[in-house]
C-alpha cells in the first residue's frame, strides 16, 4: 500500500440508454431519431396539436377588419364624448350669461380689522404717501437741474459759435499770407 503503487483497473459499468432509444444496436442513430415517435418506451401523451397554416390564415383573415372596426368604434366614442363635452360647455356658458352682473361699487362690504392692525395699516399708507411725495419732488428737482444744464450747454455752444464767427470775420479781413 504505497503511495506510488499501480492503480487497479476499474471495470466499466454499463450505462442505461435513455428511455426514448431502442436497445437494438443494429439500427443506426439517425433511424433511432426518426423512429422516436414509434418507440414503445415513450409514453403517449394527450398534447394538443398545432393548427395548420391554412387554418391559421382563415381564422386571422378578419383580424385586420376587426382592428379597423375597433378603431372606428374608438373614434366614434371619442367624437361622442367630445360632442357631449362641448354641449355641457355651451350649457355652462348660457347659465353664466344669464347670471346677474354685480357691480362691486354698488355693494357695501363690511370688513372687520383689529384696531392695532388698522393703526399699522394707516401708518404704512401714510409712509407710502410721504415717500411718493419725496420721489415726485426729487424727480422735479432732477428735471430742473437737467434743464439748467441744457441751458448752460446751449450758452456754451452759442459762445463757441460766436467766437468762431469772429475768427472768420478777422481772417476774412486779413490779407492772404505770403510764402
Amino acid at each position: 500500500m504505497g503511495l506510488f503503487s499501480k492503480k487497479k483497473e476499474e471495470s466499466r459499468v454499463p450505462r442505461p440508454l435513455p428511455p426514448f432509444m431502442n436497445n437494438n444496436s443494429n439500427q443506426n442513430p439517425i433511424q433511432n431519431e426518426l423512429s422516436l415517435n414509434n418507440s414503445p418506451s415513450m409514453p403517449q401523451s394527450n398534447l394538443p396539436t398545432l393548427p395548420s397554416l391554412n387554418e391559421f390564415q382563415e381564422e386571422n383573415k378578419n383580424y385586420g377588419n376587426d382592428i379597423q372596426n375597433n378603431n372606428e368604434n374608438m373614434i366614434n366614442t371619442l367624437n361622442n364624448s367630445l360632442n357631449d363635452a362641448s354641449q355641457k360647455m355651451n350649457e355652462l356658458d348660457n347659465r353664466m350669461s344669464n347670471l346677474p352682473v354685480q357691480n362691486p361699487n354698488e355693494q357695501e362690504v363690511s370688513v372687520f380689522i383689529r384696531l392695532d392692525k388698522y393703526n399699522d395699516v394707516i401708518k404704512t399708507v401714510n409712509n407710502m404717501e410721504h415717500k411718493i411725495n419725496e420721489l415726485k419732488h426729487t424727480i422735479s428737482r432732477l428735471s430742473e437741474v437737467r434743464n439748467n444744464e441744457q441751458k448752460l450747454i446751449d450758452s456754451w455752444n452759442n459762445l463757441i459759435s460766436e467766437a468762431e464767427s469772429r475768427i472768420q470775420e478777422v481772417t476774412s479781413k486779413l490779407p492772404p499770407a505770403r510764402k
